[in-house]
């Protein structure tokens, strides 16, 4: 018999401009609904998750545009992981990558539109998890991302406050 594989579930969340209850609404969601072995915060506001550190998870985080970290030498506005086997480039806006970050990554993690979004383009992943800025901002619902990686592939989720899947890739 095969052993199962593996299973790596990062926990993505982006844009939540100070709103830390619901910033610790979704992070308990993930923790205790989900079981996230990490979490990605994709900026806006970079500060924010420093608290995401109290959980005892491994925390990647990069500034979002409206950070006064964004315009540091000293913070870098994309970071890249491997996972699984997969690379991984996360950043807050498309903008701060390049045509060959997009080419040498598995999975693609960008925030800033507030647009949630997960999408297969080939063999790589889009992933916009939305924002957490308000249970709804400009029309668009409070949502956040869920990427498992297992046996080389990744698959994302991303869901509602109330953790229903509203679309996935």
């Amino acid at each position: 018999m095969k052993p199962s594989p593996t299973v790596t579930r990062i926990g993505v969340l982006s844009d939540t401009h100070g709103n830390l209850p619901l910033m610790r609404a979704v992070v308990a969601m993930m923790l205790d609904k989900f079981r996230v072995d990490a979490i990605y915060h994709l900026g806006d506001n970079y500060a924010d998750s420093a608290e995401l550190e109290t959980h005892h998870l491994r925390v990647l985080n990069v500034p979002g545009l409206y950070c006064q970290e964004y315009t540091s030498h000293l913070i870098p506005k994309k970071i890249w992981d491997h996972v699984g086997g997969l690379a991984i480039v996360m950043a807050h806006a498309r903008q701060d990558l390049t045509d060959d970050d997009t080419a040498k990554a598995d999975v693609i993690l960008c925030g800033h539109t507030h647009a949630y979004e997960a999408l297969r383009r080939g063999k790589r992943l889009f992933v916009n998890p939305g924002h957490l800025k308000a249970e709804t901002h400009k029309d668009r619902p409070a949502t956040f991302g869920i990427v498992e990686i297992a046996d080389g592939k990744a698959h994302a989720k991303i869901l509602n406050l109330e953790g229903n899947v509203v679309t996935e890739a």
